[in-house]
């Protein structure tokens, strides 16, 4: 696994040069990956205290939230991204899935309403829709927001902070079911 090596690079950059914002994101992308979201969540908190405009990443953190089952915490940083980039589709996506959490339905299906709307290709806009059509032939709060095959997804293009892809589902080196497409 690229893991524990990966790790003692990303650390060795840090010591040497501690406000590196490459070596804290790819750190805090690879805690992540491997489900340390405490871990993780503390490293894009230091990230975003040296860039703290960077949506992709607030919204990274605001998904790590949602996995530890920080709905409320989560709600208020996807939040916090749509104030300063209301037409950012991936908070609005996901705060539909944390509102859903909560049983919050009308408010899920208006965020996951914006989010197509703001949506730009067709695979997009359908996996909005089996989203959608999912919530509503369930009862409110009933579906577990974080499991297949909906649960948040990184940054605006499907992509991590980084740029690199997302293991593609089940390679268990992400929450079961993680997306591969952005949406």
């Amino acid at each position: 696994s690229y893991g524990p090596k990966a790790i003692e690079s990303y650390q060795h950059v840090l010591n040497l040069r501690p406000e590196d914002g490459d070596a804290i994101r790819g750190l805090a992308n690879l805690y992540y990956d491997q489900e340390r979201f405490e871990d993780a969540a503390a490293q894009y908190e230091r990230y975003l205290k040296l860039h703290p405009g960077d949506p992709n990443v607030r919204t990274d953190l605001a998904t790590t939230y949602l996995y530890e089952r920080k709905v409320d915490r989560a709600i208020d940083t996807y939040r916090e991204v749509l104030a300063k980039n209301p037409s950012f589709l991936q908070a609005h996506f996901n705060l539909g899935l944390a509102y859903e959490s909560q049983g919050k339905r009308a408010e899920a299906l208006a965020s996951l309403a914006k989010a197509k709307e703001l949506a730009t290709d067709e695979p997009t806009k359908t996996r909005i829709d089996r989203v959608v059509t999912q919530l509503e032939s369930a009862p409110a709060g009933a579906r577990d927001v974080l499991a297949p095959p909906n649960p948040p997804a990184d940054a605006s293009d499907g992509t991590r902070a980084d740029g690199a892809a997302p293991p593609a589902a089940g390679s268990g080196t992400l929450p079961p079911g993680h997306p591969a497409v952005g949406a």
